[in-house]
């Protein structure tokens, strides 16, 4: 991170602890724990969109690709004078951020308004936006090289790297946040829909809550889902 430019050495007043958060496969993630920091923070009103409210957009369309930007967060470079904010202690030194870290709690809100800002009308057309990952749906393979082609160079003028590996091109079909996508419509995404039915029965307040914002994701899937978030 500190070859790369991610960090830099601090003399920051501020300081947020390093946290390790375990990842499904048994990895672990490097992570800062920003609380503080965002309790004293002036809230970012920008809305993200309501993803199924979006949906409607992609209708007809029969093929599509799918993008994803690497690290998105970190390809926003902070302003110098607020980086001093992000400072974290570490068993090597003490560093800042220089780009845009996870855990703050305007960092969504200033990533969508990024991408809303420089998609423009292509979003509306024949992309869609959510953070750092990108849809585009055409009605046809012609259209859809054209489409593919103004958001490329979009996303190359604003230097913005892709993961490759996390991408797809060209497909009749795709998965997209929890989404599954076709000609025939939108429908829940199978994988997620067996997390729910393996879902543990909640023993706190903190489970009940995440279990009912999961829920909540997929409403416009359930009939009643109000009356039936009543009863938990």
């Amino acid at each position: 991170m500190l070859q790369n430019g991610i960090i830099t050495p601090s003399n920051s007043p501020w300081s947020s602890p390093l946290v390790v958060v375990p990842k499904k496969n048994g990895d672990i993630r490097l992570g800062v724990d920003y609380r503080k920091l965002n309790n004293v923070t002036k809230q970012d009103a920008y809305a993200l969109p309501r993803i199924d409210a979006t949906f409607h957009t992609l209708a007809g369309s029969t093929v599509f690709s799918t993008l994803d930007l690497y690290s998105g967060y970190w390809q926003i470079h902070l302003d110098e004078h607020d980086m001093e904010k992000t400072a974290l202690p570490s068993p090597i030194g003490f560093y800042e951020f220089s780009v845009m870290p996870f855990g703050l709690k305007n960092a969504p809100a200033t990533c969508q308004r990024l991408m809303n800002n420089a998609f423009g009308n292509l979003d509306r057309y024949h992309a869609l936006v959510y953070l750092d990952d990108i849809v585009i749906f055409s009605n046809d393979y012609a259209s859809h090289l054209k489409h593919f082609k103004s958001v490329y160079c979009l996303l190359k003028s604003m230097n913005l790297k892709l993961r490759m590996e996390k991408c797809t091109f060209f497909r009749s079909e795709i998965k997209f946040l929890g989404f599954v996508i076709n000609e025939q419509g939108i429908s829940t995404d199978p994988d997620n829909v067996s997390a729910v039915k393996e879902w543990k029965i909640h023993k706190s307040r903190k489970e009940n809550e995440s279990f009912l914002g999961f829920v909540s994701y997929y409403r416009s899937f359930i009939p009643n889902l109000a009356e039936k978030e009543s009863m938990l």
